[in-house]
């Protein structure tokens, strides 16, 4: 979890997965403020971050509105197409834009 000011950002720590397990972790976020209410009220990111994964997995995530963290030795970096636009999660998505 990422703490900045107003926002936070709970990411699942490895997008190396499936597309399921990219969907299961946007259900989760649907309810996060629910889950966490000292978070209610907050625009809320999401992130997956990977040390290798299929394109099609990190595509999906992107298109999901999730920033993607690429790792790579000792460093990261986002590799979201420039025009991004993430999808903020939190009180029932009233300000999410549709998922695609």
């Amino acid at each position: 979890m990422r703490h900045g000011g107003p926002e936070r950002t709970p990411g699942p720590g490895d997008a190396g997965g499936e597309v399921a397990d990219v969907d299961y972790f946007v259900e989760r976020l649907q309810d996060f403020a629910e889950l966490m209410p000292e978070y209610a009220g907050r625009r809320i990111y999401g992130a997956v971050a990977y040390l290798k994964a299929d394109a099609s997995v990190t595509v999906h995530a992107a298109r999901q509105g999730l920033y993607v963290i690429r790792a790579t030795g000792s460093s990261a970096s986002i590799t979201n197409a420039d025009g991004f636009t993430p999808r903020t999660f939190g009180r029932r998505n009233q300000h999410a834009r549709p998922a695609p």
